[in-house]
């Protein structure tokens, strides 16, 4: 008997395409007619082609971040407390460059990270250090050794992952 339902719904599917209907889709009449195993072969198939609903749009949001001007200062040389001592913004390509982050106020141990992005885009360096118990100021440099070549810099601080700073140079 189960043979002959399964026979049935190719017979139902030739008949509906015959008078203009689609095979795809079985009425309550049509499942009553035929069992409950024709109406979910039916269901299956009309779900089958449906088209898959769209991933929901996933929502970005960008947290705006204010960073102070003195937060970074690139010069070519560090004074005693870790500051920079003589700022400027050019430099030629067998000098090195410092770079300062003042610390003060925050808890030893957290840690300041430096970036150094080319003009071209890509990362020169990336430098990580605790702050010292008692430090003022962190410093970092970058040199010849480096990559250091002719063209714009900037050197970007982050303080426990969070941007504090960025200070624009160049070399030639």
């Amino acid at each position: 008997m189960s043979s002959l339902r399964f026979l049935s719904v190719p017979l139902l599917a030739m008949a509906l395409a015959a008078c203009g209907g689609s095979s795809d889709q079985m009425n309550a009449d049509d499942a009553a007619l035929f069992g409950e195993d024709a109406a979910a072969q039916s269901d299956a198939a009309t779900a089958a082609a449906a088209p898959a609903a769209a991933p929901a749009p996933v929502q970005q949001t960008v947290e705006q971040v204010v960073l102070a001007n003195d937060a970074v200062m690139v010069g070519s040389a560090v004074g005693a407390d870790g500051a920079v001592s003589a700022a400027k913004s050019a430099y030629a390509t067998s000098d090195t460059v410092y770079a300062s982050v003042p610390v003060g106020g925050y808890p030893p141990g957290k840690e300041v990270a430096m970036y150094w992005f080319s003009s071209k885009g890509g990362s020169i360096k990336d430098e990580r250090k605790p702050i010292p118990a008692g430090a003022k100021f962190v410093n970092f440099s970058l040199g010849k050794a480096d990559g250091l070549v002719a063209g714009s810099y900037t050197a970007q601080a982050d303080i426990d992952d969070n941007p504090v700073g960025m200070a624009d140079f160049s070399v030639k």
